[in-house]
Order: structure tokens, then C-alpha cells, then sequence
């Protein structure tokens, strides 16, 4: 899997020991850990001086020293949090910040996959010449439109399916072919095959529109809202980044 040798993420130290196999496998990647006091005052200086792809950090409970570390850090949009034992807690961030939100620490594997995904991700919008909005407020309204249709972020088809919204919405090509431009795109950024990359989708989609409510595909796709069966992949993807099109034009 190829990665930017420069890729640089902070992480809580008890994170840091509780998960090293995988940090240790993510430094063998390239990607640079710096594990860190969670102290709010030590955090900020360590992010401003490593300028990081990545955060990792447990939450517990709020204090307003971590609120505001919080809304600093969602200004890039780059940041994991672990909320152990506390389903209100994690609900609240996850409504209020543009983050992703994990319950317990997930299994090594699983959690290098979700952070080479998440760091894929940012750099895909990053890179892209997206100057009308706020790229924070995008990566924002994907992840809240996926968390609506039940996509879990600890599947690598959510990170996939993320990455081709944002490249069909960014580079607004009609007719673009999904199979044979933008799946090798996706699998560009992450270092997989195109076919892994549509796998993967598939088996995001199917499982979360297992419980997805006719409210929802209303809300997000209008007209589509009648749709008796999961769209496909193409289908999907071209109804989110006209979503987002739509959604960012009415706010202009």
C-alpha cells in the first residue's frame, strides 16, 4: 500500500501503547507517530509544530480546555476519537464535529486500515482545486450523508465510497465512467486495485441499506426517494455528489 513517508500523526500515549501493533505496522508504512500527553496545552503545541494528517485521541469527558482543542482540530477536519463506555457522549461529538467516532479501540488490522483510509481521504480533497468552499464543511456533509445511510467508518468501502463522492463532486465531469476513471482513481489514492475498490463499495452499500429509512433517501436524493431496491454503486455515487452540488449552491 503506498503511503506519503510524510504522513505525521499524533496520538494520545494510552492509545499510543493500548494499539502499538498497529502504529508500529503504520510506521512501516511511512507515516511518522508522535504519541503524545493528552493534555490540551501539550496537544495544541504538538499539532502546531508537527502540522499532523492525523489526531487519534480518547475522550472521556468534556472539559472547555478540550472543546476548544476540539473545534481547532476540526478545522482540518483530521481527527479520531475514542469514547470508551459512553454512548451519549459519543452521539454528541459525533453530531457536533466532523469526526470519526469509535466506541472501543477496533481490532489492529481494522484500525490501520481506517487510518490509512482516513489519511487517503484527506489528502484527496486536499489536492483538489476546490476553492468555492470550505474543503472541512465537504468532508462534513459526506460523513454525515454515509452515517445517515448506516455506512460504518470502520469498513473500508466507507473510506472508498467517501473518496468518490468528493473526486466526482470536485472535478464535476458529466458522464465521468465510474468503472473505468474513477474506481482506478480511488485506487490510486489507497493503493489497491480497482476491482477491491468497487468490492468494497458494494459491500458498504448493501449493508447499510439494510435498515436505511425512506425518510433518509428523501432527505438526501429527492425524486430518487421512491426507489424500491439499493441503488448501485455508479448510482449512489452520482446521487451524493449531486447532493452536494445542490446542497453547496443553495448555501452560496
Amino acid at each position: 500500500m503506498q503511503t506519503n513517508p510524510n504522513s505525521t500523526i499524533i496520538v494520545g500515549q494510552e492509545l499510543f501503547v493500548n494499539a502499538y501493533p498497529a502504529f508500529e505496522t503504520l510506521q512501516n508504512m511511512g507515516f511518522h507517530i508522535c504519541a503524545c500527553s493528552q493534555d490540551p496545552s501539550l496537544f495544541r503545541q504538538a499539532i502546531h509544530t508537527k502540522q499532523p494528517k492525523l489526531v487519534m485521541l480518547t475522550i472521556e469527558q468534556l472539559s472547555d480546555p478540550l472543546l476548544e482543542l476540539l473545534h481547532e482540530l476540526c478545522t482540518t477536519g483530521k481527527i479520531i476519537a475514542v469514547v470508551p463506555n459512553n454512548t451519549q457522549l459519543a452521539e454528541y461529538l459525533r453530531t457536533q464535529f466532523p469526526i470519526t467516532v469509535l466506541h472501543a479501540l477496533i481490532d489492529n488490522t481494522a484500525l490501520t486500515d481506517m487510518i490509512v483510509g482516513l489519511c487517503a481521504s484527506v489528502s484527496a480533497v486536499t489536492n483538489d482545486s476546490i476553492h468555492s468552499m470550505n474543503d472541512t464543511n465537504i468532508m462534513k456533509s459526506v460523513t454525515q450523508l454515509l452515517q445517515a445511510f448506516g455506512i460504518s467508518a470502520n469498513r473500508k468501502g466507507y473510506h472508498y465510497l467517501r473518496s468518490a463522492i468528493l473526486e466526482l463532486y470536485a472535478h464535476d465531469q458529466i458522464g465521468m465512467h465510474v468503472t473505468n476513471q474513477l474506481y482506478p482513481k480511488v485506487a490510486e489514492i489507497y493503493g489497491t486495485t480497482r476491482y477491491c475498490v468497487e468490492r468494497a463499495i458494494r459491500s458498504a452499500l448493501e449493508r447499510g441499506w439494510e435498515n436505511v429509512m425512506p425518510q433518509t433517501v428523501a432527505k438526501y436524493f429527492g425524486s430518487a426517494s421512491n426507489m424500491q431496491f439499493r441503488p448501485t454503486n455508479s448510482e449512489f455515487i452520482a446521487m451524493a455528489a449531486d447532493w452536494l452540488r445542490m446542497y453547496f449552491n443553495n448555501c452560496n
